[in-house]
């Protein structure tokens, strides 16, 4: 089993990469995944750098994916191109390859 969180560079994401590196998961294989790796410098996890609306990870059955990506800053009004790119085309990337699939997905987005 591998449990993936996208956009673990963000606030949610980061503080849930957190809770899981502070437990005992040796069993577990975790994968940060976020667009931006900065932020997820000196933790001692798989990274991998991805924009969720042109590519997504190969999920498997048995997986957990937790989909906390979308971008920061909004009111989406200001940038409307940039709010569907984020929230509508990844998450639908993110459904699609979890689709026929046993996979554990669990969407969550930060409220302005």
């Amino acid at each position: 089993m591998t449990i993936y969180i996208l956009g673990a560079g963000g606030y949610i994401g980061s503080h849930l990469l957190a809770a899981f590196l502070n437990e005992n998961n040796e069993d577990k294989n975790i994968v940060a995944v976020d667009r931006n790796l900065e932020y997820l410098s000196g933790l001692s996890v798989k990274k991998v750098k991805m924009d969720l609306a042109q590519k997504v990870p190969d999920f498997k059955d048995g997986d957990i994916v937790y989909h906390l990506a979308t971008k920061k800053n909004y009111p989406s009004q200001f940038d409307r191109e940039g709010a569907f790119r984020d929230i509508f085309v990844s998450t639908k990337n993110v459904v699609e390859a979890v689709r026929n699939k046993d996979v554990f997905l669990i969407f969550g987005r930060r409220l302005p």
